[in-house]
C-alpha cells in the first residue's frame, strides 16, 4: 500500500494522451498523402519521397481537405465507438478481474495500430480504405475509453471521500498537459519529414507504460478472494465466457438505473444528464474552431491552430494542476457538495470562454479564450469525483464504462450536429454554434444547482463518517476530538 499512496497511474494517463495526440496528428498527415495521392498524383500534389505536405496552391486543394477531413472523422468514429462498446465488458470486468490488465490492453491497441500505420507510411499506395483496419484495431484493445476506465477506477480504489477529489485533479491535469505535448512533439518531427519516428516513439512510450504496470503497480482488486469463491466454475467453456459477457454488459448498462439507498440513483442519473450535456457542447469545439479559423477574417494557417488548441489544453491543465492542490489546503473538509460548488463556479469560466469565441472577429481576441476558460478542467474532473461518492467501491469500472459508452454516442452526435449547424448558419452568423455551446453550459450551472438541493443529507452523512474516523482514531478520547476538530475549522 505504500506504493499506491505515491505516484501510481498519473504518468499513465500522461503518456497514453501523449501519445495519443501524437498519432493523432501523424495520422492525419498520412490520410492527407494517401488522399492526395488517389485523387490526384505525387507531382501535382507537391509531395514526393522528401515532402509530406499539400501545395496550397494546387488545383481542388481545398476538396483534398475536406475529403481528409471526412476521412478523420470516420476513423474518429470508429475508434471511438468501438472502443465504447467493448469497454463495456472490459470495465465492468474489471471489478472481478483486476484493474491492471484494462491498464495494459488499450496501450497494446495503441501500440499495434501504430504498426499499421506505420506500415501505411512506407506502403502509400495502399488501398485508402485499409487504414479502418488500424483504427478498427485500436478500438477492440478498448481505445482511451479503456485508458479512462481503467486510471479513473484505479484512483478511486485508493481514495476515499476525503482526498479523491484531488487526486482525480491531478490525475486529470496530466491528460490535459499530455496532449499539447505530444501534438507538439510530433508536429515538431513531421516537419522534418520524420514521420516513420512519431509511430516509432509511440509504439517506445507504450512499452514503457507495459513495463510501468508489471513492475511498478500493485493490484488495488482482491482478485484471490473472487477466485476462490468461484473456484468450482474455473472454466474457460464458451459458456462460461459467454455467461461473463452477458454478465458484464448488464452490470454495465444497469449501473445508472438500480435502486439505490438515500436518493443517490436519482443524484447519479442528474449527474449523468450534466455529463450528456457537457459532452454535446463540448463534442464539435475542435472541428468547429478548424473550420472558423481557416476562413475570413481569421484566415490562420494550420500551424496557428495547432498552437492555439495546444496552449488552451495545456493551460487547463496546468490551472488544474496548481488549483487543486491549494483547494485542498485551504479547505480542511471536502464533502461531495463542495465538489458541486467549486464545479458550477469553474463553469461560469467554460461558458464565458465559449461566448467570447462566439464575438471573436480577431487574432488578440482569440487568444484570449484560453485565459478567460484556464478553470475548464475543473468541472469534469469534479463531476466524475461526485460520480463516485454516489455507488458502491465494487462498480467503479461499470459506472465509468457506462459513462464513456454514453459520452462516445455524444461525442459523435454532437460533432455531426454543430457541423451541420455551422454549414446552416454559414451565411448568417459563422459563430454562432460557439453560442449554441456556450448556453449548454449555462444550462449546466441550474441542474449541478438542483442537485446540490437535493444532496443535504449526503453532505450531513460525510461529516458524521469524518467524526467517526476520529473517533476510531483517537481511541474514543473526546477532549482530544474536540481540539483536534477546533484546530481544522
Amino acid at each position: 500500500m505504500e506504493v499506491l499512496q505515491r505516484v501510481t497511474v498519473e504518468p499513465i494517463r500522461f503518456i497514453f494522451t501523449m501519445a495519443l495526440a501524437m498519432q493523432y496528428r501523424a495520422t492525419r498527415a498520412l490520410i492527407l498523402r494517401k488522399v492526395c495521392i488517389s485523387s490526384h498524383n505525387q507531382t501535382l500534389c507537391g509531395i514526393d519521397e522528401d515532402s509530406s505536405g499539400l501545395d496550397s496552391d494546387m488545383p481542388d486543394g481545398q476538396t483534398v481537405r475536406d475529403d481528409v477531413a471526412t476521412w478523420c472523422f470516420y476513423l474518429d468514429a470508429c475508434a471511438n465507438l468501438l472502443g465504447a462498446l467493448v469497454s463495456c465488458v472490459y470495465g465492468s470486468a474489471s471489478d472481478r478481474f483486476g484493474r491492471r490488465g484494462l491498464l495494459v490492453l488499450p496501450s497494446l491497441g495503441l501500440m499495434l495500430g501504430s504498426a499499421s500505420y506505420f506500415i501505411h507510411y512506407y506502403f502509400l499506395q495502399l488501398p485508402l480504405y485499409y487504414v479502418f483496419f488500424s483504427s478498427a484495431l485500436m478500438g477492440l484493445f478498448g481505445y482511451y475509453q479503456a485508458s479512462y476506465i481503467a486510471t479513473m477506477s484505479y484512483i478511486c480504489d485508493i481514495t476515499d471521500h476525503s482526498d479523491r477529489s484531488f487526486r482525480l485533479g491531478v490525475m486529470e491535469s496530466m491528460g490535459l498537459i499530455g496532449g499539447p505535448v505530444g501534438m507538439m512533439l510530433a508536429s515538431a518531427l513531421l516537419y522534418v519529414n520524420y514521420d516513420g519516428l512519431v509511430y516509432f516513439i509511440i509504439i517506445l512510450s507504450q512499452g514503457v507504460v507495459l513495463l510501468y504496470v508489471r513492475y511498478w503497480l500493485q493490484e488495488t482488486i482482491d482478485v484471490r478472494a473472487f477466485q476462490e469463491v468461484n473456484s468450482q466454475d474455473a472454466n474457460c467453456s464458451p459458456q462460461k465466457i459467454c455467461s461473463d459477457v452477458s454478465w458484464s454488459l448488464k452490470r454495465t448498462l444497469m449501473v445508472y438505473v438500480i435502486w439505490r439507498t438515500e436518493n443517490r440513483r436519482q443524484l447519479l442519473l442528474i449527474n449523468q444528464t450534466v455529463g450528456i450535456l457537457s459532452s454535446l457542447g463540448s463534442s464539435g469545439e475542435m472541428d468547429l474552431t478548424r473550420l472558423y479559423t481557416s476562413s475570413p477574417p481569421l484566415s490562420w494557417a494550420d500551424s496557428t491552430l495547432l498552437a492555439y488548441l495546444s496552449v488552451k489544453d495545456a493551460v487547463k491543465g496546468m490551472i488544474l494542476a496548481v488549483g487543486i492542490p491549494l483547494l485542498f489546503l485551504y479547505f480542511s473538509h471536502w464533502t461531495i457538495r463542495l465538489d458541486m460548488i467549486i464545479a458550477m463556479t469553474t463553469l461560469l469560466s467554460t461558458s464565458a470562454s465559449l461566448v467570447l469565441r462566439a464575438f471573436a472577429s480577431s487574432t488578440l481576441m482569440m487568444m484570449l479564450v484560453p485565459v478567460v476558460g484556464c478553470l475548464g478542467g475543473f468541472p469534469n474532473t469534479l463531476i466524475s469525483s461526485i460520480k463516485c461518492k454516489l455507488v458502491d467501491p465494487d462498480e467503479f469500472g461499470a459506472l465509468f464504462a457506462c459513462t464513456m459508452l454514453i459520452q462516445s454516442i455524444c461525442h459523435v452526435v454532437g460533432r455531426v450536429f454543430f457541423q451541420m449547424l455551422y454549414a446552416a448558419t454559414l451565411t448568417i452568423w459563422p459563430r454562432l454554434p460557439f453560442l449554441g455551446m456556450g448556453i449548454f453550459f449555462v444550462m449546466l450551472l441550474s441542474i449541478i444547482t438542483y442537485m446540490w438541493c437535493l444532496s443535504g443529507h449526503l453532505d450531513k452523512k460525510d461529516k458524521t463518517d469524518a467524526r467517526q474516523q476520529l473517533i476510531n482514531s483517537y481511541d474514543g478520547n473526546e477532549e482530544e476530538i474536540e481540539l483536534f476538530s477546533a484546530k481544522t475549522k
